[in-house]
């Protein structure tokens, strides 16, 4: 008699392997211009942009969806096995610096099913060389029209846009954003997608055109948040989140506008923000958070 085999399934807290790294002082600049972040801390090497470490961590985030879900464990998944970037929030405990040397893994945190799909949430811990945390990414990946019964993990943090916020508007950005941005920013930080690249693929795809990676929309948006709402230091900053609700088409300009939300009891500075297109919010929910600095 055979030996039944348990359901595929997804692994929760499951470390696989353990990255180095060290962060390129030549690629952190390459990043910042790729992004449209002209920061002179940046291009001048004395800082890192909040979402260089995304560069580092992605290729651990595909390795682990791999090995963490089970095939069968997602089941009706047409778009790929990590689906579409759907969420994103990062805790800053501690500055990254160039030429730092860094270690990270990634594990499944949350496993949450919605009316648009399953939605697997990833928890990268970028550490240094004596296991201090600098960093941590929630990285949630959404795979549409597509159901699991592994659900489960803590929920994931709020960071909803309050509607009140939109009568404390502190200031907008607008980029135009050329039709080769996808490719700048794959030169710049290695994260190849074809509908970025590629005006048939995209269309292809369903997109009016080519779009422009997640990560390069938030991090331009961002750029925008710490001039409107920063000091100039980027290492005062606490948090970041945000839900991609549409893509960014290229070829077109891209409205960043702030709100400022106040100030926490333990001296916590809350900005909210949206990235929009005409009338399609593309990056929607977004919050930034900044840590007191008096």
């Amino acid at each position: 008699m055979s030996e039944q085999r348990p359901a595929p399934t997804i692994h929760f807290d499951e470390v696989y392997e353990t990255y180095e790294g060290e962060i390129d002082p030549e690629a952190v600049i390459s990043f910042a211009r790729a992004t449209n972040d002209a920061m002179p801390a940046y291009l001048e090497g004395r800082a890192v942009p909040p979402l260089y470490s995304a560069v580092l961590v992605l290729p651990s985030l595909n390795e682990n969806m791999v090995r963490a879900v089970d095939n069968g464990a997602i089941s009706g998944q047409t778009n790929g096995l990590r689906g579409i970037h759907a969420e994103h929030d990062v805790y800053f405990h501690a500055p990254l610096k160039p030429g730092q040397k860094l270690r990270w893994d990634a594990r499944v945190r949350t496993v949450t099913v919605n009316k648009a799909g399953a939605m697997v949430t990833q928890s990268m811990q970028v550490r240094d060389l004596d296991d201090t945390l600098l960093v941590e990414h929630l990285w949630s990946s959404m795979a549409l029209k597509s159901t699991t019964d592994a659900v489960g993990g803590p929920p994931l943090p709020d960071h909803r846009y309050p509607e009140s916020a939109r009568d404390h508007i502190i200031g907008t950005e607008t980029f135009f954003l050329p039709k080769e941005q996808g490719r700048i920013y794959y030169e710049a930080a290695g994260d190849p997608a074809g509908h970025s690249l590629d005006e048939e693929i995209a269309k292809a795809e369903g997109y009016p055109g080519v779009i422009l990676q997640g990560m390069c929309s938030l991090a331009t948006a961002v750029g925008a948040v710490m001039r409107i709402a920063g000091d100039g230091n980027p290492d005062h900053l606490r948090r970041l989140a945000v839900r991609f609700s549409a893509p960014v088409v290229l070829g077109q300009e891209l409205l960043v506008e702030v709100a400022d939300v106040g100030t926490t009891e333990n001296g916590t500075h809350v900005v909210v923000f949206e990235a929009r297109q005409g009338d399609t919010v593309c990056l929607g929910h977004g919050r930034a958070e900044f840590r007191s600095h008096d």
